[in-house]
Parts: C-alpha cells; sequence; structure tokens
C-alpha cells in the first residue's frame, strides 16, 4: 500500500500568544506520537484575513506610529513558517476564523486537520476535512491555498495577552493510491503566536488615519504594562490606566515649571500626544494634566472604551489631594519663579505644597512669597456613557461623577477661592497620535 511515512522525526513545541482564544479548560491531553510525518507543513496563517475593522477576524493593527507589519502589504499572513511571526488583536466574546495554508506530501489527497493548544491558554482549532492539490498544496474557496478554521469557542471574556502555540494533527488521511491512515498525526506546531484581546472596537484617536491604527507597542505597554491585561469592562480597564498613570509609572508634576507639557503639543482643543515617546519617558518624568489626560485617553480607548479628554478653563484652587509624583498637596507650582515685579525681587510661590486653605496667589509673605497659585485651568478624562471622571493628576479618582468631582476637586471655602474658579470655557478636545 502506497504510503507517507518513512522514519521518525520530532518536532519541537514553541509557545504562541492569542490573547482571542483564552480557555479555563483543563490542559489538552498529550499529542499522539509525531510517528512519520516528513512532507507537511502549516506554512501560513492568516489572523486578519478579511481586512478592515470587522470583528469576525483579528483587526487591523500596526507595529508602531512608523512601522507596520510585513502581512499588511503582502496578505500572506501573520504567520508564515520560518519567514515571520506577527501579533494579532482582537475583541472579547466573538466567533471568529482563521485562514491556513497547509502542505502536504504529494501523495495525500485529503485529510481531516485539526490543532491543539500546547500550553492551553488558547482555544483548540476545530477538525475540518482539507483537500490537497496535485502539488501537496491545500485548495481552499475559488482555488485559494487559504481553508478556514474556527476555534472551539469565543474570544477571551477578558482583555488578555496570551502567549501559546498550535500543534497541528492529522487524521482520515486519505493517500492517492487509495490507502487510509487513520491517525491521528502530530504533523507540525505553529508559534509562537502573538494575541491580544481588548472589551471592544478601539476608538478614537485609534483608526483615526493609517498611522493610528492600534500599535502592538501600544497594546504591549497598556495591558502588560501599565496593568489592563484580566479587566472585563472598559470601566476596570480605566481604573487600572489611572492607578498605573499617577502611581505606577514615576511621573511627577511639573511644579515649578507651572505645569509645563511634556508629552503633548498644540491648540487648546487639538493636541498631539506623543505616545512613542511617553512609553519610554523619553521625555523624562515631568508631566502636566494634558500630558496625563491624553495619556489615559489614548490607553483607555485603545482597550475599546469610550472615553474623552476635557479642559475646564480657570479651574481654581485645589482642594488638598495627593499630587502626581508630590504626595499631599494643595499649592500644586510650589517653589516655581513668578514672571512678574515684586517689591522684594522676583516672587517665588511658597515652597510648602500644603499652605493654609484660605491663602491665595494675592496673599503675599513679607518676604514676598506668594503663598498659593490655582490652576489656570485643568483636563480629565470623561468615560462615556455617564460621564464618569478619571482623573489622574491628582487623587486619583475613579468612576466619580462630574459635579461630585469638581465640589470635592475644587476649594471654594473663601470668597477669593471661588472668585478664581468662574467658568470661562469648558469642553472636550481632540488628540492625534504620534
Amino acid at each position: 500500500m502506497e504510503t507517507f511515512l518513512c522514519g521518525a522525526a520530532r518536532f519541537f513545541l514553541f509557545v504562541l500568544p492569542f490573547a482571542w482564544l483564552a480557555r479555563a479548560d483543563p490542559p489538552p491531553e498529550e499529542d499522539p506520537p509525531i510517528g512519520q510525518a516528513a512532507g507537511w507543513s502549516v506554512s501560513h496563517i492568516k489572523f486578519d484575513h478579511a481586512r478592515g475593522q470587522g470583528m469576525a477576524d483579528a483587526l487591523d493593527i500596526r507595529l508602531d506610529f512608523a512601522n507596520d507589519l510585513q502581512h499588511a502589504a503582502d496578505d500572506a499572513g501573520e504567520w508564515v513558517k520560518g519567514r515571520r511571526n506577527e501579533a494579532a488583536l482582537y475583541v472579547a466574546n466573538k466567533a471568529v476564523t482563521l485562514k491556513v495554508r497547509i502542505v502536504a506530501p504529494l501523495n495525500v489527497a485529503s485529510a481531516d486537520i485539526e490543532a491543539r493548544a500546547v500550553a492551553g491558554g488558547i482555544r483548540n482549532l476545530n477538525k475540518r476535512n482539507v483537500t490537497f492539490d496535485n502539488q501537496g498544496v491545500s485548495i481552499g474557496p475559488g482555488n485559494t491555498a487559504y481553508v478556514s478554521f474556527t476555534p472551539d469557542g469565543n474570544t477571551s471574556l477578558t482583555i488578555r495577552k496570551v502567549v501559546d502555540s498550535f500543534s497541528w494533527r492529522a487524521s482520515n488521511i486519505r493517500l492517492r493510491g487509495g490507502g487510509v491512515q487513520a491517525g491521528p498525526f502530530r504533523i507540525d506546531v505553529s508559534g509562537p503566536h502573538t494575541t491580544y484581546t481588548v472589551v471592544d472596537l478601539p476608538t478614537a484617536p485609534w483608526y483615526a488615519n493609517v498611522n493610528a491604527q492600534p500599535w502592538v507597542s501600544a497594546l504591549e505597554f497598556t495591558i502588560v504594562t501599565a496593568g489592563a491585561d484580566g479587566k472585563r469592562t472598559a470601566a476596570d480597564a480605566a481604573a487600572a490606566i489611572t492607578d498605573f498613570v499617577f502611581g505606577g509609572y514615576g511621573l511627577q508634576y511639573d511644579n515649578l515649571g507651572f505645569g509645563t507639557r511634556g508629552y503633548t503639543a498644540g491648540a487648546i482643543r487639538a493636541v498631539t500626544f506623543d505616545l512613542t515617546r511617553f512609553m519610554t519617558k523619553a521625555n523624562g518624568i515631568k508631566v502636566n494634566c494634558d500630558d496625563v489626560a491624553a495619556s489615559m485617553h489614548s490607553m483607555i480607548n485603545l482597550m475599546g472604551g469610550n472615553s474623552r479628554p476635557l479642559r475646564r478653563d480657570l479651574w481654581g484652587y485645589m482642594n488638598q489631594a495627593a499630587l502626581i509624583g508630590h504626595g499631599a498637596c494643595n499649592n500644586p507650582f510650589f517653589g516655581a519663579n513668578l514672571p512678574m515685579p515684586n517689591p522684594a525681587g522676583v516672587p517665588v510661590v511658597d515652597p510648602r505644597k500644603v499652605v493654609g486653605v484660605d491663602d491665595t496667589a494675592r496673599d503675599a509673605d513679607a518676604d514676598g512669597d506668594l503663598d498659593r497659585t490655582p490652576f489656570s485651568y485643568h483636563s480629565t478624562v470623561l468615560l462615556l456613557p455617564g460621564n464618569a471622571v478619571y482623573e489622574g493628576t491628582f487623587g486619583p479618582n475613579k468612576n466619580v461623577g462630574f459635579r461630585p468631582f469638581l465640589r470635592a476637586s475644587i476649594d471654594t471655602s473663601t470668597a477669593a477661592e471661588r472668585a478664581a474658579t468662574r467658568l470661562r470655557l469648558q469642553g472636550f478636545f481632540a488628540v492625534t497620535l504620534r
């Protein structure tokens, strides 16, 4: 009987990442003997096979702001055996498909093919029958070489990064000479694949232009570094991101520079946020409220949230709260030089972080120091629907109503302090990434 089996061969297993097929099931049973599998290869896998922002396959993503992923150019797939292995992004709890190109020995006419998770961190791919042409290449719809595989469940229910591999198996192998090999035989291993899952389709500033397709670098930073991994909702992710920006990344409010921007630039209602440099703190640790709000907004919306950064002019004096990187404070520009004349020379804001609650900028000490200065404006983040505030410059505040947030944050205890918080202009501003 004609056969494709010849001496024993062994394949080493790698570990692939699939954030989208995370499972709680016990690890799969041990693979059957690999047998004699010469001539088999899982050569290509497409996760983002439909392209675009449809959620029945992986989403369009790129490596970072400046660099696209290779598969975007040739449409050969994120996995090309021996040549490349790129990440994929999925939306949580969706039924998805993959497109796979398989090469079989020339004497194989068809076989039932399936894939098992190596580490049990992803879902298996259901068995399906695959036919092969005379060159041993799988035959897909329209005479393409890619056949569709469905996982045995939906994508992960949570934000997640998973690294796992597929162990591919063949059974019911029908040979061109008429024989059948029952199997199953382990024919190949693909990976390691990296996959990320977010709770919903990323929103603006993402997908605003080709450079704003979600970045692998930003997904890694937000999910792994900023702690969004495992969160089920946008609100949960927003809370984790707020905590990270406020207290987990070593940032510090620019008190001496009167809140000079560190990573944002541009007009009041349309700022550019340098997320690329922010992810490495390339501009240093000094930030202001625009930097904080833009960073939180960008990461929350990358996870599928719908947040908007809001700027309110003439914010006024802050009630005592922890100021990012400084601790308890009600005098956010403590120790800063003021560019205005004064009988004692160039005045300096009181160097104390906390001063008297009834002190204002009009109160000068005998040495000419000004006791306290207000915020001329402040930027924060609102999560829709509901307009819940997520504040990372001071507090931090998470999932707080907007009006209660204002009452708790702004010092209006005296007439002079109330006068500093007149509402002149308030509105959302747009963020462009770089």
